[in-house]
């Protein structure tokens, strides 16, 4: 069976129920609900728990943590119709203490009273139209990973509530066309979320990165993968004030399973699959599939191709697998922190060409399957793709090996873009690798004399084996794939948690 979780209800319960009366909470029961010491309120707590209250003049967004032990409070004005301000109370909170703060703002707005607005599990951020601005959150989620006993969650349901007074809006004014373009884009597929876990770096980065201190307490979030980054810079002035209140959100895919489905035909069993688990030295081990896709440059096919001036290319994404022995979660053990040795990851990524070229449809040619390609404008210093590769260098190290898919035996052919790929990448190899030591680009693409590039052979094509022997044999094309990714693999190396394997020392000593 694939990896399961233990259900939770739909929506966070509220501190406090305005109109109600509130029983006093027993602070001797649960020692974590005690008046909290300076030393502990000096540390951070992760909020998944938010509720918003709403008076006539402001939102009130308390959150609190897990175990309902230490509580925030997020102010927000709605006075303004234009402006927003957003105020952060640092003071923290124990549940008693938030009660008695509802109960008196209550009292205090006696005309317009106290009321609950919504339950929410976060916050992806502020935006604004023609007219006010408008909170978003996240009323439903779902567990879809456990890595190093951080949660990852997907995000189901989500809720634009309108900061200023509530007004019937027009069917068709600009306001309401803009809402529906910008709920056009569906929150609730494909993205995703982690209060403790840094989603938007690999593994590695995770476990070896130094620990945060006093003096150095800014996040270390990788933008490039924060989709609601505009949305919280409305507000909140920075993202890397590590504020509790901030939750990036991060566009892809994340699954993770401790077995693969395997299709059969047992007529005795009348079944159509099987489970097999996936065991090591009879060690079951659950793999984690993490895509994170970067918000540079992105846009649907055909529309958004090449590489930007910057050195985006179009629908960056990084690919991370996690495999894990899950004896025990943490990343830590009782005497070194992230020395657990049983996490292994390697990454990859992929992108569009990184030439300036494009395949948009022309009026003259009407519903054409498959637009033309055309190459935009010619760089004699190709500095876009110098960019970009410098960007890989910079994320990755080096080696950079460049697995080349470009077809061209298809119409229409991009051949061009092929061929000055191939021409090019060893020139950006030598621009980018000067004054950097080992720096290169290992590319692996259209077979020629004289060099060491490759070319994939894949079933069906013409001058494949297989196809001229008269059969296809899609086993060519794994196996030829397979030869590659385990040199590269070689080339490459992958990340392994905790201590140095001693068998590492050994080849060493023997190389």
């Amino acid at each position: 069976m694939s990896a399961t979780y233990i259900d939770e209800p739909d929506s966070p319960a509220p501190p406090y129920i305005p109109g109600r009366s509130q029983d006093k909470v027993d602070n001797a029961s649960t020692p974590t609900s005690s008046i909290m010491d300076n030393e502990d309120r000096s540390q951070r707590c992760y909020l998944t728990k938010f509720t918003l209250y709403e008076t006539k003049s402001r939102y009130y967004l308390v959150g609190s943590n897990q175990a309902d032990s230490v509580f925030r409070v997020l102010k927000i004005d709605r006075t303004s119709p234009v402006e927003l301000t957003v105020i952060v109370d640092d003071t923290m909170y124990t549940k008693q203490e938030v009660v008695d703060l509802l109960m008196m703002i209550e009292y205090g707005n006696r005309t317009g009273g106290l009321s609950k607005v919504a339950s929410a599990w976060g916050i992806i951020g502020f935006v604004r139209f023609t007219e006010g601005y408008y909170i978003s959150l996240i009323t439903k989620r779902s567990v879809v990973a456990l890595i190093g006993g951080h949660y990852v969650y997907h995000i189901d349901e989500t809720e634009l509530v309108p900061i200023g007074q509530a007004s019937k809006l027009e069917k068709n004014s600009e306001e309401a066309r803009y809402m529906n373009t910008f709920r056009n884009v569906d929150l609730t597929r494909n993205f995703y979320f982690s209060y403790t876990y840094d989603l938007t770096h690999t593994l590695q980065y995770n476990m070896t990165r130094p620990p945060q201190t006093a003096d150095n307490c800014e996040s270390n979030y990788n933008d490039m993968f924060i989709w609601n980054h505009y949305l919280l810079e409305n507000g909140f002035k920075s993202l890397k004030t590590n504020s509790e209140w901030i939750l990036p959100i991060v566009h892809g895919f994340v699954e993770q399973t401790n077995c693969i489905y395997a299709w059969a035909r047992i007529e005795q069993m009348n079944v159509n699959y099987v489970d097999l688990f996936i065991s090591v030295f009879g060690r079951n081990v659950f793999i984690a599939l993490i895509a994170r896709r970067s918000r540079h440059f992105a846009g649907a096919r055909y529309l958004k191709r090449g590489v930007s001036d910057k050195g985006y290319v179009a629908n960056d994404v990084e690919t991370e697998q996690i495999i894990a022995e899950m004896s025990t979660t943490s990343f830590h053990t009782y005497d070194r922190l992230f020395g657990n040795p049983r996490y292994t990851s390697y990454v990859q990524h992929r992108g569009s060409i990184p030439l300036n070229w494009s395949q948009r449809s022309q009026d003259n040619l009407g519903m054409a399957p498959k637009p033309l390609i055309t190459l935009n404008c010619v760089d004699p210093f190709y500095t876009a793709s110098a960019l970009h590769f410098d960007d890989m260098f910079k994320r990755y190290g080096t080696p950079c090996i460049v697995l080349n898919l470009i077809k061209v035996r298809i119409f229409p052919s991009p051949s061009c873009i092929n061929r000055i790929f191939l021409l090019r990448c060893p020139g950006l190899s030598l621009k980018t690798a000067k004054g950097k030591g080992q720096t290169r680009i290992n590319l692996i693409g259209r077979a020629r004399r004289g060099n060491q590039i490759l070319e994939p052979v894949f079933a069906g094509d013409a001058e494949n084996p297989a196809y001229r022997l008269g059969h296809v044999t899609p086993g060519i094309v794994i196996g030829f794939l397979e030869n590659i990714a385990e040199k590269s693999l070689q080339e490459t190396g992958f990340f392994h948690s905790g201590p140095e394997p001693y068998i590492n020392v050994l080849r060493r000593e023997q190389a």
